[in-house]
């Protein structure tokens, strides 16, 4: 038996996961560890059937969900694909201030891309301290990127057709307030630049498509000290 295996791996596989089911799949997300699953493929394999009967979770970072907070979500989401798990995230975040966009993206980049488990995303700006923003597509405006339709595009070279969105985004960035995750007594220096040496700041975001698919986009922020 390797070091980090348990006695209870060497139950057979039907009282697993009666245990498992008994504790609630819910309430064993810690054991998703790669390291102690490798070393106890049978309570991995009745883990994993546990997952695959729900197969159907949430999180929402303001509300109830199945999920106690993001690290969880991250390490489920690692855990499916790595598997190749049938289920599905539906992920809704609740934008209110600049942290829960920070944690938005952390949670967004660690995700791999999967044909197998998939992400349902939701994004809610209603309560949002940006002001007045809107979504464009070809001139026409709607209230969130979901109204916006679908364009068929055609590559000329293999004749693929895909169907992709074209956005304009605005946002009044006025009343943002941008802090540090574990500091409160932090300094931002306005931004300059010369021929030896320069400070600029910009806005990175970050989307992963339901395809795996990641764009990345800088926005240049302009800091001046205000008088």
């Amino acid at each position: 038996m390797p070091e980090s295996s348990i006695v209870l791996d060497c139950y057979p596989h039907e009282v697993l996961c009666e245990i498992v089911n008994y504790a609630g799949v819910k309430n064993l997300f810690q054991l998703l560890d790669d390291s102690f699953l490798n070393s106890n493929g049978s309570v991995k394999r009745a883990v994993n059937k546990a997952i695959r009967e729900i197969s159907s979770y949430d999180y929402n970072n303001k509300g109830t969900a199945d999920f106690k907070n993001a690290d969880e979500v991250k390490r489920f989401d690692n855990h499916c694909v790595n598997e190749k798990l049938d289920v599905v995230l539906n992920l809704c975040y609740d934008v209110q201030t600049a942290r829960d966009l920070r944690e938005l993206q952390d949670v967004l980049t660690t995700f791999q891309p999967s044909d197998k488990t998939m992400l349902q995303l939701r994004i809610d700006f209603s309560e949002c301290y940006l002001q007045d923003v809107s979504f464009a597509s070809d001139g026409t405006k709607y209230n969130s990127v979901k109204q916006a339709p679908w364009r068929k595009q055609v590559e000329t070279k293999d004749f693929e057709e895909k169907y992709v969105k074209q956005l304009v985004i605005t946002a009044d960035m006025g009343s943002l307030e941008i802090r540090p995750l574990r500091s409160t007594d932090f300094c931002l220096v306005p931004d300059f630049q010369n021929c030896m040496i320069a400070r600029v700041y910009y806005l990175k975001i970050d989307v992963r498509l339901q395809s795996g698919e990641k764009l990345s986009l800088r926005v240049p922020v302009v800091l001046q000290r205000s008088v």
